[in-house]
């Protein structure tokens, strides 16, 4: 005889009906719970959604984004890489802002052979001067501008350079690098290099001065200085023309 439908579910098979009921136990959960426990529980699982972008896709809101690590590279200018934030690091280097000036009387300080040159400023200061190698014997660099300097003994000059410790002046010093010839008993002279004129040719004396076109010396002795020294000169100027008063060698034709 064939089974009736009352012979499958019925109590010869109680485990069937128990089975059967343990699986409507979640369906009865999720449906007393309400929608919220279903959301709830898709959000703690679903990483790929809006709230989480996929891999290389940028939110749309920037503020989402997050810092990315430090690589080890400190933002202070110069820092060097790889240098650990915080801790301690070289000294910043120095902005160049160009050479220092000073502006004194040329004067001389000792007894030959060991004199040096030194310039004695308005605050009372003696600072002696020097090369950037620190030689201050100005017959051992005939080329250096202290060479000329060492001509103008009482004379106010600028001069621009470094501040310099020297051997003969350890707690101070001046390495020069130029100057300008300021004044020679109260006036101001002009400074060149002389050309001789010829007389018989009716060509006279000159001075070139870099920077300013020629002036025609009026008065210079004959003979010396020779040609092509640089020199100073203080007179009275009558447009393209100096009326010689006094004048002095800085640098004879042929040295340096």
């Amino acid at each position: 005889m064939p089974l009736s439908r009352e012979h499958t579910h019925g109590p010869r098979h109680p485990w069937r009906s128990f089975a059967a009921g343990m699986a409507l136990v979640p369906f009865l959960l999720l449906a007393a719970c309400g929608p919220d426990a279903g959301e709830e529980e898709g959000d703690a699982h679903d990483t790929t959604g809006a709230d989480h972008p996929a891999a290389g896709v940028l939110p749309d809101d920037p503020g989402e984004l997050t810092p990315a690590p430090r690589t080890g590279v400190d933002d202070t200018v110069g820092a060097p890489a790889g240098a650990v934030p915080g801790a301690p690091g070289p000294a910043p280097r120095r902005a160049s802002v160009g050479p220092d000036t000073l502006t004194g009387v040329v004067a001389t300080m000792g007894a030959q052979p060991l004199v040096q040159f030194v310039l004695q400023l308005e605050d009372g200061r003696t600072i002696p001067l020097g090369n950037a190698e620190g030689t201050t014997r100005p017959e051992a660099i005939p080329d250096h501008p202290l060479a000329e300097i060492a001509r103008l003994s009482g004379a106010t000059v600028r001069v621009t350079g470094r501040a310099e410790a020297f051997a003969a002046a350890p707690d101070r010093g001046f390495a020069v690098e130029g100057y300008e010839l300021l004044d020679i008993d109260g006036s101001r002279p002009v400074t060149g290099r002389l050309v001789r004129g010829d007389p018989g040719a009716g060509t006279p004396d000159r001075l070139e001065s870099e920077g300013a076109r020629p002036r025609v010396l009026v008065g210079m002795p004959a003979g010396t200085p020779a040609s092509g020294s640089r020199v100073w000169v203080v007179g009275e100027v009558r447009g393209d023309s100096l009326l010689v008063e006094s004048f002095g060698v800085l640098r004879p034709a042929g040295a340096g």
